[in-house]
C-alpha cells in the first residue's frame, strides 16, 4: 500500500530539514567551509555538552514531566567543578601566580564534586515531584531559583578566574 505524504513521520522532516541547511551554509560559505572535517569537529565538541542535556531532558518530557532547572543546574555544577579544582591545587593566589601542583588529582576531585552537586539537585527534583507529588514545573522552576543563587552566591557572582590551561 502508499503511504501518503501526511504519514511520513516527523523524524524524516527534521532530518530533511537539517540536510538542506547544511546544503545551503555549505554554499553560502566561502570556499565550502561549513562542511569541513575541521568545522563539523568544532561543532560537535562545542554542542556535546548541550547534546548530553537534550538527551536527559528528553526522558523527563517522554515520562510527561518538564525541568526548567536543567541549565541552573548545570551553573551549579560547573561552578562547584571550578571551585573544588582551585581549592585542591593550593587556592587562587596559588594558581594566579602559575602554580598548578595536583592537577590530576584536582580534576578528578572537581568533577566528582561537580557531579555530586548535580546528582543532588536532580534527587531533590526527584524526591519532590515523585514522592511528594508536586507539580514537575513548579518544583523545577523553584529549584532553577535555587540553584542560580547557589552558583552566584559560591562564585561571589563572577566568573571563577585561574582554571590550569590543561582543562
Amino acid at each position: 500500500p502508499r503511504r501518503s505524504l501526511s504519514s511520513i513521520s516527523t523524524t524524516w522532516y527534521v532530518v530533511a530539514a537539517v540536510l538542506v541547511l547544511i546544503a545551503v551554509f555549505t554554499v553560502a560559505g566561502p570556499e565550502a567551509r561549513f562542511a569541513s572535517a575541521t568545522n563539523l569537529q568544532a561543532i560537535g565538541r562545542n554542542s556535546a555538552g548541550l547534546m548530553l542535556l537534550g538527551i536527559g531532558l528528553a526522558f523527563v518530557l517522554g515520562a510527561g514531566h518538564i525541568d526548567l532547572s536543567v541549565g541552573a543546574n548545570l551553573v551549579l555544577s560547573s561552578v562547584v567543578s571550578a571551585k573544588t579544582v582551585l581549592a585542591v591545587t593550593g587556592g587562587s593566589a596559588a594558581a594566579a601566580a602559575g602554580d598548578y601542583s595536583r592537577t590530576g588529582t584536582a580534576v578528578v576531585v572537581g568533577v566528582a564534586a561537580g557531579a555530586a552537586s548535580g546528582m543532588l539537585l536532580g534527587l531533590l527534583n526527584g524526591v519532590l515531584v515523585t514522592r511528594l507529588r508536586i507539580n514537575s514545573f513548579v518544583v523545577t522552576l523553584g529549584t532553577m531559583g535555587v540553584a542560580t543563587g547557589l552558583a552566584q552566591v559560591i562564585s561571589g557572582g563572577a566568573n571563577v578566574p585561574y582554571l590550569p590551561a590543561t582543562l
